[in-house]
This record gives structure tokens, sequence and C-alpha cells, in this order.
């Protein structure tokens, strides 16, 4: 199919113009869209394949989706939008991280997971989103990883922990059948990822505690400390303030190990974006970071 401007390209696509120039002179890079100059019009040709105008409008789609559901403003949104692409263009995984937090509240709220929990909403969401990658051939790879290890930080036992978080994959299990059997959905804990970059963890560690004052400022600290005082309702340590450090420090080590390990990762918080400030602070750029979901800290009830 043969164009003479962005502008006709996009209404092809159904998608805004700004995005489909990004994407256009993407696909012009990767050889899949040549550009022409017509000597007798003196106007600019686009030549591009009805293949390569299927791969455009699954991922404008896609995007559209990401950008009209957002709560807040993504984190990188053009190298999002790249992994999108290259996707969906070279047949690559898309790992998506969804984190998952404990019921901090659990001597209130319990560790059985009920159907009127905001988590059966909360897991609904996301296997709509996955069914929408699906719909638009964009394979993905979702990780739910467990953040256990912040519930131990603040002195609750590992046992209890274990079971909320078992509890709810036993109820992914369930509700997400055909994504679990096909290893769409894949459960990954916290705990782990620490055993496995031991050395580089503690490493981290001891910069993060090293240059405390010069990495993280007063008021964030103050912030954490007002929230965590909020979840805590007597179940948390009375040593609150080096627990709340001791929780940032991990935090910030956290972006960095997971890009190590998963390096094209997109996030897809369930929780506010002033709770991932920390992400990015030993990091050299952003961690990618979509705020989709309504379900706003479904663990908590």
């Amino acid at each position: 199919m043969r164009f003479q401007n962005y502008n006709e390209i996009a209404q092809c696509i159904k998608g805004s113009e700004k995005v489909v120039r990004k994407l256009i002179d993407r696909a012009k890079r990767d050889g899949l869209v040549t550009k022409e100059m017509n000597r007798e019009s003196r106007s600019v040709i686009f030549d591009i394949p009805e293949s390569v105008i299927d791969m455009l409008k699954d991922v404008v789609k896609i995007w559209q989706i990401l950008e009209r559901g957002k709560r807040e403003r993504p984190v990188d949104p053009n190298r999002i939008l790249f992994q999108l692409w290259e996707c969906r263009t070279k047949e690559k995984l898309l790992q998506l991280l969804v984190p998952w937090c404990f019921r901090y509240k659990y001597k209130i709220q319990g560790l059985r997971i009920n159907n009127e929990d905001k988590e059966i909403p909360a897991l609904k969401e996301l296997v709509d989103l996955l069914k929408s990658f699906q719909s638009r051939r964009i394979q993905v790879e979702c990780l739910i990883m467990f953040a256990d290890e912040y519930g131990t930080i603040h002195s609750i036992p590992k046992k209890i922990i274990s079971e909320y978080f078992n509890n709810f994959r036993l109820l992914v299990e369930k509700k997400a059948k055909d994504f679990v059997e096909k290893e769409k959905i894949k459960f990954i804990w916290w705990s782990e990822i620490l055993c496995k970059k031991s050395e580089r963890y503690t490493k981290l560690k001891n910069y993060m505690k090293g240059n405390f004052r010069l990495l993280i400022k007063d008021g964030a600290i103050r912030e954490e400390y007002r929230r965590r005082k909020e979840l805590s309702e007597g179940s948390l340590s009375p040593d609150l303030r080096n627990r709340v450090i001791e929780h940032i420090v991990a935090r910030a080590i956290e972006g960095v190990l997971l890009e190590e390990l998963y390096p094209d990762l997109i996030k897809l918080p369930f929780e506010k974006k002033e709770k991932d400030i920390f992400d990015d602070v030993l990091r050299s750029k952003p961690l990618p970071r979509v705020y989709i979901f309504k379900n706003v800290y479904p663990w908590r009830g």
C-alpha cells in the first residue's frame, strides 16, 4: 500500500499521527517500510506492505488500550511503545511484571480470599488485559511477583506470608487457568530473586546505606513512614523507622535486580505511582511502568 504522508497512514491505521509517525520511523529503520520521492510531483511516497499495516494496527490498538485506560502517566512511554513494536514484528516475548503485595492487615482481613474481596476484580482486570495482547498477536509472559521479603522486613512470620500468597496463586490458577497452563502467567518470589542475586544485593545494599542521605530525600522517608504507620495497626515492628529505611533500600535495589534479570521488562503495578518513587534511585534509566489497573491495592481490602 502506498501513502503520501503520515496523516494518510494514521487514518488507515486509525491511530494518532504522533504515534504512527514514531512507529513508521522505526519500521523504516527495520527495513519494513520504504520511503521514496515522486520526481513528478516532488512528494514523498511511503510503500508499506499489507502485513506491516496489520502489525501497525495491532500495536496501535494495544497502545490505545494502555493510553486510554491509564489512571496515571506511564513511565518511559516511548520505550514501551517500541517494545510493543519489537515483540509484534519480531515475534519476541513481551515480559510483564505484576508485583503482588501481602495483606499487612491480615489480622483484620484474614488470609483466605473470598468472592467479595478486591483480589477478584483485580485479577479479572489483569486477565482481560492479557487477552487484549493475545488478540493483537503480541505474545506475553506475565510474571506475578510475590513481594514476600517485604513482609519479613516488617517482622511478619514467613508462614503467614506464604499462606496468603499460596491462596492467591490458587485463585489465579483457577480464574486464569488457560494462561497458567500455557505458561503465559508465571509466579516468582522476591525472596528467591534475592537468593539468586545475593552477592549483588549485598553490594548494592552496602552502597545504598553508605549514601542513603544523598540518594533519598527526607520528605520521601517521612511519606513512606506515614504510609507504613497507616498500614501497621499494630502488626508491624515497633522499630518502625529503621524498618522503613530497610524497606526503601530494598525497593531501590529491586529496580536494579529486575532489570538485570529481565532487561525488557514492563512493570504493571496495582499500586499508585507515588509508591514507585524508589524504583529508579539506583538506575541509569527509568524502569518502564504502565498504570492501567483501576483496582488499586487490592490486597488491602
